[in-house]
């Protein structure tokens, strides 16, 4: 009985720990997007900016 228990203590811990670590994954996967989009402004600095409607024109979507 008492390996039992330990065992599902054990389980529900990790089960704890599997859902922090893709919690904290999810978080760096989005500073990583985060980052991305500062460097590609970074990158796009002193650049004429298009709004959606010239993009569409431009391209010829509609």
């Amino acid at each position: 009985m008492h390996d039992q228990d330990t065992r599902t203590r054990s389980d529900a811990c990790d089960s704890v720990k599997r859902e922090q670590l893709a919690s904290i994954r999810e978080e760096v996967e989005d500073l990583f997007d985060y980052l991305d989009v500062l460097e590609a402004r970074a990158r796009d600095r002193g650049k004429p900016k298009w709004s959606h409607a010239e993009v569409k024109q431009r391209y010829g979507l509609k």
